[in-house]
């Protein structure tokens, strides 16, 4: 367990574990200037977990330059469709943390860190039973 003076916010324990992700978000991820409402539909994009915990998760997406004002972002939500053996599991989530793939090259993609603040019951259970699985 991490101390408390070590800067690890996680109340969870994150698992190292890839799964296929689809992200879907405002315009603002990529262009915070973007405003919400002159868009009818979210952006998607496909990515892969690096890590999952029931409290969150951390997204590789690949080729997206992500505009990092978006944390500040009222519009910040996400929508992530975990791939899971049991079947997809939607979440909602709150990003926390932006970071470039490549500190050389931030073209190549982003690794967004989130927290999850929703999901029924049903995407729950196959998060929750997918972790065990794992452990």
């Amino acid at each position: 367990m991490a101390s408390e003076y070590s800067g690890e916010r996680r109340r969870t324990v994150r698992r190292n574990l890839r799964r296929e992700a689809l992200l879907k978000a405002a315009p603002s991820l990529i262009d915070s200037s973007a405003d919400v409402r002159d868009w009818g539909t979210p952006l998607t994009f496909i990515g892969r977990t690096l890590n999952i915990s029931d409290g969150g998760v951390a997204l590789a997406i690949p080729s997206v330059p992500v505009d990092e004002r978006f944390l500040a972002r009222e519009d910040r939500n996400l929508s992530i469709v975990l791939d899971l053996p049991a079947g997809p599991a939607e979440i909602q989530a709150v990003p926390v943390r932006l970071a470039p793939l490549d500190e050389q090259d931030p073209g190549r993609g982003y690794v967004i860190g989130a927290h999850i603040v929703a999901a029924t019951s049903g995407a729950r259970r196959c998060l929750a039973e997918y972790l065990r699985q794992e452990s």
